[in-house]
């Protein structure tokens, strides 16, 4: 069982988590319906220079908000891996304690000399 304070730290970290993936989520919903509605208007409603242009400025914006994306999807994994060492370290931690308190002292500890 992790000490408190770890414990903590890994909820907050998991929770922060789960934010990321849901905004990873809600933008892959926003680049999705702002792409089909490019193709949409470019292809039936704007179909003259200006509609071309307008297309290549939304890809492009597209292709600048799934950096954005990514660095949050990025954020997520890192966040979901930082959790995971944490417990990892508390649990070596808990390992090395216990084989330290199950050693046994020398015979001369504490001895007067």
């Amino acid at each position: 069982m992790p000490a408190p304070v770890t414990a903590a730290t890994v909820q907050v970290t998991l929770t922060a988590q789960g934010y990321f993936e849901d905004a990873v989520k809600d933008l892959d919903m926003i680049m999705s319906q702002v792409f089909d509605s490019q193709q949409e208007l470019t292809s039936t409603a704007m179909i003259t220079t200006a509609g071309r242009k307008f297309g290549s400025s939304i890809i492009q914006w597209v292709n600048d908000f799934n950096d954005i994306r990514q660095t949050l999807s990025w954020m997520a994994d890192q966040l979901g891996n930082t959790a995971q060492q944490i417990l990892a370290n508390e649990q070596h931690n808990l390992d090395l304690g216990s084989q330290l308190a199950s050693a046994q002292m020398p015979a001369s500890f504490g001895a007067q000399y």
